[in-house]
């Protein structure tokens, strides 16, 4: 169904969330600087304040996309099509729950969208056809930095840990993966969907015809940031703010045994126990001005198809009239993404990291009319531009960290984007 759709397509789905595809746009909101958040608040106010709407709740209407992880507008080629916050109200919603669907169309101040509501239903019967077309094969891997590169940063950063200028940072690497043929955007999500269920799927084209959803510097067709996340921002419903701590990383055992064993190692381990606390402290304190209560739960393990993490759920009830891209803006960047303390770390990214992450560990997600919304961490995730994928994973850096470590767990985060690119190609990552 996906392909069937006119552009910029986006798509949202979560564990325990319904399921949203957007096409078209009926408004479209582009801000950058440190005020963006604010900025992209205050237009979707006058939006909603607009609009009216009176079916189902279900079926209300949403703004789908998200923030790039600096507010400053990128140089880097494959981001271009990408400003710094870009929602999009979509002309057609399709919505997904309790196994019904609904159609919205929003018409604001535009001609109305041409996609024919009958044709949509219709559509919606054949969705499951999606994810079937010839998949790629993943040539040639370049990644930025190269290992002696990444490892000499990494020495650098504990020089800084060590010094006490930072209590820890998270360092990113970029693969850029050549393919024989352009992938699919419906078929790599469908994959990522088969294969991580209860991680949050996104797909979001940039707006044609917009300043910064042209077709880039190549000429060609524009890019898609496609992904599926496993650290949740934010949800807000109904005045409920849900939230977790995810940091720490081991992998999965090939046997249930051995799996058990890796779990609990993790669980004991002092570095990623360390790094965990970190996040869990820091998010907990950047809610506390918008939360009248917060509960922090148990630290568990959060399995995964190729990893393992900890993490740690954190609740509250919300401040009356708060607003969930406040939330969002106090928490990003995360300590899971990002470093303590939190300007220095990003500091220190922009200049140690050979290339712009983009929307990589920035916010995706959605909000609507009622205050409601939901947001992942963009990480797991690509921008995809015809026969190139950028791919990006980071790993956090404490004091005891070692690089060897920490090249081998970055190596691990690639792995589900080019499972989804190339299932063929498994065994050779």
């Amino acid at each position: 169904m996906l392909r069937r759709l006119a552009s910029p397509r986006l798509l949202w789905s979560g564990p325990a969330e319904q399921t949203v595809l957007g096409s078209g746009a009926a408004a479209v909101i582009h801000a950058t600087g440190t005020d963006r958040f604010t900025a992209v608040q205050a237009h979707l106010d006058a939006l909603w304040e607009a609009l009216e709407f009176d079916g189902d709740p279900r079926a209300r209407p949403r703004a789908l996309g998200g923030f790039g992880f600096r507010a400053e507008t990128t140089d880097a080629p494959e981001w271009q099509a990408f400003a710094p916050a870009q929602i999009v109200v979509p002309q057609l919603q399709v919505t997904w729950a309790d196994g019904r669907a609904w159609v919205t169309r929003t018409h604001a101040g535009q001609q109305q969208a041409g996609n024919d509501l009958d044709a949509i239903a219709k559509a919606i019967e054949t969705i499951d056809a999606d994810g079937r077309s010839p998949h790629p094969v993943v040539g040639s891997q370049h990644r930025a930095p190269v290992r002696a590169e990444w490892e000499a940063a990494i020495e650098e950063v504990l020089r800084r840990l060590d010094g006490g200028e930072l209590d820890k940072l998270v360092l990113a690497q970029r693969l850029r993966a050549e393919l024989d043929i352009a992938p699919d955007g419906a078929g790599v999500l469908q994959r990522l969907t088969d294969r991580y269920p209860r991680c949050y799927r996104f797909l979001i084209e940039p707006v044609p015809g917009t300043a910064a959803g042209g077709l880039g510097a190549s000429g060609r067709r524009p890019p898609r940031v496609v992904g599926a996340s496993p650290e949740r921002l934010l949800t807000h419903r109904a005045g409920t703010v849900e939230t977790d701590a995810l940091a720490g990383t081991t992998m999965r055992g090939e046997t249930a045994a051995l799996d058990e064993w890796l779990a609990t190692e993790l669980l004991a381990d002092a570095k990623n126990s360390l790094e965990h606390d970190v996040v869990v402290e820091t998010i907990a304190g950047r809610l506390e001005p918008y939360l009248e209560t917060v509960a922090v739960d148990d630290r568990r393990i959060r399995r995964l198809d190729t990893v393992q993490h900890l993490w740690t759920p954190i609740t509250g009830a919300a401040v009356t009239d708060t607003c969930v891209l406040e939330m969002v803006e106090a928490l990003h960047p995360t300590p899971a993404v990002g470093g303590i303390p939190s300007d220095e770390a990003r500091q220190m990214i922009r200049r140690i990291e050979p290339f712009d992450r983009g929307w990589y560990a920035g916010p995706v997600g959605w909000v609507d009319a009622a205050g409601d919304g939901s947001f992942a961490v963009a990480i797991r995730s690509a921008i995809l531009e015809d026969t190139v994928a950028h791919c990006y994973a980071g790993v956090g850096l404490v004091a005891t960290s070692e690089p060897s470590v920490e090249w081998e767990e970055t190596q691990m985060k690639f792995r589900p984007m080019l499972d989804a690119l190339d299932p063929s190609g498994v065994s050779r990552w």
